[in-house]
């Protein structure tokens, strides 16, 4: 996902990237995407891969735990949130936030699923 996410960055957007350090849009010249997949798509990407790292939501385990998972999980969305509100440099857009809170219900969804199956008789 991560490398997805870099590729979308390096041939659609590479003044986002090291300042356009790094520029090849040549070799997609006549390849486009819509406008909302290459601005939202690497933050999503981005927010997946990190998901898809953490630990399954346990309410059984210690505190620590849970509150570094829930950290995580509140990352993404909640930076966005800052930029909405002009405390960090950003420009707020609604597609990130779909996006954001989209892969933070399937993974809440999925670490539901894993806790119900531990409880099976």
């Amino acid at each position: 996902m991560l490398l997805m996410a870099l590729a979308i960055y390096l041939l659609f957007r590479p003044q986002g990237l090291f300042n356009g350090a790094f520029n090849f849009t040549h070799l997609v010249s006549g390849c486009t995407l819509p406008q909302w997949l290459v601005d939202s798509m690497p933050d999503a990407l981005w927010y997946a891969s990190l998901m898809c790292f953490q630990i399954p939501l346990d309410f059984s385990r210690s505190l620590a735990r849970q509150s570094v998972t829930i950290l995580a999980c509140a990352t993404g969305p909640l930076h966005e949130l800052l930029q909405y509100l002009a405390v960090v440099p950003g420009t707020y857009c609604r597609y990130d936030m779909t996006a954001y809170f989209t892969i933070l219900i399937t993974y809440l969804i999925i670490c539901l699923i894993k806790y119900l199956k531990r409880f099976r008789c």
